[in-house]
């Protein structure tokens, strides 16, 4: 059909002396106007018809591609809106047709209940939204999706150099067993650095609601590997990266619920999973954990976590239990600083000595509300002992000391399809009274954090 024939059967669906005239002298800006003005009369089938001309004429027309899209919406066409908001998003060649475009298709999707393409639409709408007002109207669109939408995915990646890629000696050499002699470690039992490759998801499912509770499903999947430097390959030829690559997989259940009206949610949760190392099956475990919080002031809250952890290893080794014990302070300022407080019991049974041992450490967070230059810092430090009643490789009891810093920078003024990145650094330095454990560790990572 011509675009001539096809306007003459669109202008009679206006009620207008134009329809009677010679269809040539309407002009498609004509037509996109008399279009438009129709959706504004509460006229949506006239819109469509017009606009559908239009797309007939040039299929990649962003204009009437979006009013084709709000007519359909008027009209409850919501299958045929994510169409044409879709099209109009891939043919866009403005920021301003890119985020009008993306927002009607987030809108579209969520009329049809697909929350989560929903979700999409709307980080790649926050890409190209105009000014604040905008970008605070996509977040509370998400906000309110992400409550209605009973799945919720995360993603993890992050490409980063670390100093200890094999958990290796910090030391070269050691005595063992009590001998007065001193053994050189080889080159794969010493520190080895490289680059870490990570990456996984955790995919949620909610089961239930009510106004006191919420029960949830969980797929969490983590995997990292290892790309070992020029320096680490020379000291020890024999080892790949991947050979200290490492893998968990797991499956979770959790119920949150509110004990009496006006108290903070409760937490009880079961987890069933598996780990790899080096490519090989390592353990299988189950843990339960429950946590509570107490507001004790506006401003101050104070929380418990207990878990208990059962492992099984895979490769005949001694089974692990581990029972812990986590209370925790959080305070935040009139400034809107947070700072956190917290300690750390943790008991490992196990009839391998140098895997049978009791944790005690001591936590400490502070985050600034406020950027500088464009960046939210945080800063943490942790102080843990572990006592072990002995070991395979000394006589006599083996105590490992450990400090933890770090730092975690988020780039505020930098956003991409509604994250932020997020820089951290850790070192940590672990002591121990028998020096093949002593442990040097540092790492550089990157992340993205959510905005919304």
């Amino acid at each position: 059909m011509t675009f001539q024939k096809a306007l003459i059967l669109s202008l009679g669906l206006f009620a207008s002396p134009l329809a009677a005239q010679d269809s040539t002298i309407i002009s498609p800006a004509q037509l996109f106007a008399i279009s438009s003005q129709a959706l504004s009369d509460g006229q949506a089938q006239a819109a469509a018809r017009g606009a559908d001309v239009l797309l007939q004429r040039d299929p990649q027309d962003v204009a009437a591609l979006v009013l084709r899209t709000r007519a359909a919406l008027e009209m409850g066409d919501y299958q045929t809106a994510t169409d044409t908001a879709q099209r109009g998003f891939f043919a866009a060649n403005t920021d301003l047709a890119s985020f009008t475009t993306a927002r009607l298709a987030a809108r579209a999707h969520a009329e049809l209940k697909q929350d989560t393409r929903a979700q999409l639409w709307l980080r790649l709408a926050s890409q190209f939204a105009p000014d604040s007002d905008n970008a605070e109207a996509i977040a509370r669109d998400y906000q309110f999706l992400r409550r209605r939408n009973p799945w919720s995915t995360s993603l993890r990646f992050g490409v980063t150099p670390t100093s200890n890629a094999n958990n290796g000696s910090a030391k070269s050499s050691t005595q063992l067993f009590g001998l007065p002699f001193v053994f050189a470690l080889d080159g794969e039992a010493r520190a080895l650095a490289g680059y870490e490759f990570s990456g996984g998801f955790t995919t949620t499912y909610r089961l239930a609601i009510t106004d006191t509770s919420a029960t949830f499903i969980d797929i969490n999947a983590n995997a990292r590997t290892y790309l070992l430097s020029s320096e680490a390959q020379e000291q020890a030829p024999d080892a790949s990266g991947s050979d200290f690559s490492d893998a968990t997989v797991s499956v979770g259940l959790t119920h949150r619920f509110i004990i009496s009206p006006g108290a903070l949610p409760s937490t009880a949760r079961f987890r069933l999973g598996q780990t790899w190392y080096g490519g090989e099956a390592n353990t299988r475990f189950v843990e339960v954990s429950g946590a509570h919080a107490w507001a004790i002031t506006p401003s101050d809250r104070v929380g418990l976590t207990v878990s208990f952890r059962n492992t099984e290893s895979l490769l005949d080794q001694d089974p692990q239990k581990n029972t812990t014990i986590s209370p925790s302070w959080t305070h935040t300022f009139a400034s809107g600083d947070s700072s956190h407080l917290g300690y750390t019991f943790s008991r490992n049974i196990s009839d391998t000595l140098d895997s049978d041992f009791t944790s005690n450490k001591i936590s400490a967070d502070y985050s600034f509300a406020k950027p500088v230059f464009g960046i939210n810092f945080g800063f943490g430090l942790d102080l843990e002992d572990r006592q072990f009643d002995g070991s395979r490789f000394a006589p006599g009891e083996r105590l490992d000391q450990t400090v933890t810093a770090r730092i975690r920078a988020v780039v505020s003024d930098v956003e991409y399809f509604g994250f932020k990145p997020v820089v951290s650094l850790e070192a940590k330095r672990t002591e121990s009274s028998i020096d093949l454990f002593d442990r040097d560790y540092f790492n550089v990572g990157f992340d993205l954090q959510s905005s919304f």
